[in-house]
């Protein structure tokens, strides 16, 4: 992988998605999105604040939903059916674009990334929105990713290239200033260090355990620290084919992608590297697996990508069957669990196998995980856009 450093010398931000690459360059983060001065564009559903026509049964839903279009970014809340800007006159004023993560705090502190700046002028950092106000933190990169809160949400870990190719951080964060004082400075500890670079941090649902993708071996593997003694972290898989996208579930448990089959397969492993096994029973050479993500109770969903089309599945690690939640007229661009692990809000394009690439512009929709109902919650939605949900 080619290497890339950081110039520290400029004081804002720059981002694009909250993806990374654990494996190689080419599953490097696409390139920076279009300026937030495009937002206006017909595709697009993040233009102004007001009320929007939902579904009943989706105003029943818990949390919210985070949607970035063209580097602007609004909060969609499902049981008041409306949509709101976040941080829209701080980001505009600095030029920023901001895109959402699946970073919140216990007390409702987003972890975002602000994106400034194309091409060899690309730079990130995090920032942190509360309210509507926008703080920025921690180090200034050409790439900055996969943010997540610890378990007391006093500090965060991410991927940085500020000072090498990319290696992990550990952020305690900063108190907000009150009445004109100063706040408390921010704390940045190196977690790693390896020129091979270190990627894609998740942490246990306690908090203890960080794993993560390095190539310092050679091929990528998943490693996993513990993050009281911040020992020498244990490798957790070992083969001559690459491991990347780590995931932790409910239990210390990780899902995690690996082409040791000759082509891409989910599989999940115990923490401390026993009980390795493939997730799904897929056989298809010419089908793709990717994204797997937990929900809340232990459920498993992935994209499986066959033709040029993805497709959501959901299920239990080792089942037999899994369900699929998306038809043959469309394709998956984005999701992710709701709280309570009943629904998706998945990003869906037209899709036909005579104009695969026809699509201009998505649907934002609900899926239930258990029986498929769908609910349409925005349409159009631009095709590039990214949606979390969180509490």
């Amino acid at each position: 992988m080619p290497s890339a450093s950081a110039s520290s010398a400029i004081a804002c931000a720059a981002a694009l998605l909250a993806l990374g690459c654990g494996k190689s360059a080419k599953r490097e983060a696409p390139p920076a999105a279009s300026s937030a001065s495009s937002a206006s564009s017909a595709s697009s559903a993040v233009r102004q604040a007001g009320s929007l026509a939902l579904p009943p049964a989706a105003r029943a839903l818990p949390g919210a939903l985070l949607l970035a279009e063209h580097g602007r970014l609004a909060r969609v809340e499902l049981g008041a059916a409306r949509l709101t800007l976040l941080a829209a006159g701080a980001a505009d004023a600095a030029g920023l674009e901001l895109f959402p993560t699946a970073a919140v705090s216990s007390g409702g502190v987003l972890a975002v990334i602000a994106s400034k700046g194309h091409d060899a002028d690309h730079l990130e950092q995090l920032a942190l929105i509360e309210g509507d106000e926008l703080r920025l933190v921690g180090p200034v990169a050409q790439q900055v990713r996969h943010p997540v809160f610890s378990a007391d949400g006093r500090s965060l870990i991410f991927e940085s290239s500020h000072k090498s190719f990319r290696d992990l951080y550990r952020l305690t964060l900063a108190a907000p200033s009150s009445g004109g004082g100063a706040a408390s400075s921010e704390e940045l500890v190196r977690l790693t260090d390896n020129p091979e670079g270190n990627f894609e941090p998740t942490l246990s649902a306690d908090g203890a355990t960080l794993a993560f993708t390095s190539s310092r071996d050679g091929d990528s593997e998943i490693y996993a620290l513990d993050l009281a003694t911040r020992d020498q972290a244990r490798r957790i898989t070992a083969f001559h084919r690459d491991d990347w996208a780590p995931a932790f579930g409910p239990t210390k448990r990780l899902a995690f992608v690996s082409d040791r089959e000759g082509i891409d397969r989910i599989f999940v492993v115990a923490a401390d590297g026993t009980d390795l096994r493939r997730a799904t029973q897929e056989d298809a050479r010419e089908a793709v697996e990717a994204a797997p993500t937990w929900s809340s109770q232990g459920a498993l969903a992935y994209l499986r990508t066959a033709a040029g089309r993805a497709e959501l599945l959901v299920g239990a690690p080792g089942a037999s069957s899994w369900r699929r939640l998306t038809d043959a007229t469309r394709t998956v661009r984005g999701f992710a669990w709701s709280p309570d692990g009943a629904w998706l809000v998945v990003l869906e394009a037209a899709w036909s196998a005579a104009a695969p690439a026809a699509a201009r512009t998505a649907q934002l929709r609900l899926l239930r995980a258990d029986t498929g109902e769908a609910l349409t919650l925005l349409d159009p939605v631009d095709l590039d856009a990214v949606v979390r949900w969180i509490p």
